[in-house]
């Protein structure tokens, strides 16, 4: 069954997503217990610069990604 982003003034179907198989939400799974075994030994330091690094892409886009969260939230 798909997953629909709405506008919830609208109604508009923004759009939509498929869901993951049993398969797929598997693998995903896997590789995040995967990661966390990795991640969890990174020092302090490495955390800080891709934290630095998750935010510096969050401020390049921050006018797409506004316009999208107020759009789902159904504002003007």
């Amino acid at each position: 069954m798909p997953i629909a982003t709405i506008n919830p003034v609208t109604g508009e179907t923004l759009q939509t997503f498929e869901s993951l198989t049993q398969i797929q939400l598997e693998e995903k799974l896997e590789r995040a217990a995967t990661t966390f075994r990795s991640y969890r030994h990174t020092s302090f330091a490495e955390r800080e610069t891709l934290m630095l690094g998750a935010a510096e892409l969050l401020e390049s886009d921050k006018s797409t990604l506004a316009r999208l969260m107020t759009i789902e939230m159904g504002k003007p």
